[in-house]
């Protein structure tokens, strides 16, 4: 019989079954840009996973990162769209 998980295996369980939730609201049309466009780089993050100033600074960073990866940048109107999703269902 084995001995209990060390703490950083059940951190990680516990971090990737919070990527694998629904997110909320997921068929609205928010959501579905917010899973398609965030999604070509990584799975989309919950909403709740950072508070709405947060959400603020790592919408911000990630535009930089499109345009480092060679990805066409978000439209003004598609990237309040997104950020209004992620905070009104932030942490």
């Amino acid at each position: 019989m084995r001995g209990p998980l060390p703490a950083a295996a059940v951190a990680l369980l516990l971090a990737l079954a919070g990527c694998s939730r629904p997110l909320p609201d997921a068929d609205s049309p928010a959501a579905v840009a917010y899973a398609q466009q965030c999604g070509l780089c990584h799975p989309p993050h919950q909403p709740s996973s950072m508070t709405a100033e947060m959400w603020k600074i790592q919408v911000a960073r990630m535009m930089e990162m499109r345009t480092r990866r060679g990805l066409p940048p978000l439209t003004a109107a598609e990237q309040q769209v997104i950020l209004d999703y992620l905070t009104s269902h932030a942490g």
